[in-house]
């Protein structure tokens, strides 16, 4: 069972995640963000007018996040050289003391493999509203996340010698739309 609605978090998520794979696949900066643009478009017709017009405040924040993001790691991203891009994976769950597979397996997507700075890298996309500085309490709960140890053992049981694993975490803006009290000023003759 899903929801009918996608929830405001993941939704915002989802969003930037798909524009960093258009992007990691070739697409251009521009052509990334307006496909999110027509993802959304397509998703407000099915909302009441408030709803409407909090989803149209949402998404014109993921495409400015998208763009500042873009710009602000230009140079950065040129230089990585993408690999795969949603690598999906499908491996056996071993027992640890036998290392016999049971039949039972672990399935899931890896973000993205590139070459950074000439190692083989899993790259790991997040989007949050948290603190995401050095020593936040954020930082240090990936720091145990057993995701990524299972991303690492998926992409060396499919082949790939991966070295390090990089975490890119986007800060969503706490900006939130107000209504604005309008001033009526009345004079009289």
């Amino acid at each position: 069972m899903r929801r009918s609605k996608q929830e405001k978090a993941l939704r915002i998520g989802s969003a930037i995640h798909r524009a960093l794979d258009l992007h990691a696949t070739g697409r251009t900066v521009n052509d990334a963000i307006m496909c999110v643009r027509e993802d959304y478009t397509a998703y407000e017709p099915s909302l009441s007018a408030d709803e409407a017009l909090h989803v149209a405040y949402e998404h014109e924040m993921v495409a400015q996040v998208l763009a500042c993001y873009f710009w602000y790691w230009e140079a950065e991203n040129a230089q990585i050289q993408y690999i795969e891009s949603e690598l999906q994976f499908s491996i056996p769950i071993r027992n640890p003391k036998t290392n016999r597979a049971i039949s039972t397996k672990y399935a899931g997507k890896i973000d993205k493999l590139a070459k950074v700075d000439g190692l083989l890298t899993i790259m790991e996309h997040k989007t949050t509203s948290q603190d995401i500085s050095p020593d936040s309490d954020y930082f240090k709960r990936l720091r145990i996340d057993a995701h990524i140890g299972n991303y690492f053992a998926a992409a060396r049981t499919l082949g790939y010698d991966v070295q390090q694993i990089i975490y890119d975490v986007i800060r969503k803006p706490g900006l939130r739309p107000t209504n604005i009290p309008l001033l009526i000023i009345v004079t009289g003759k």
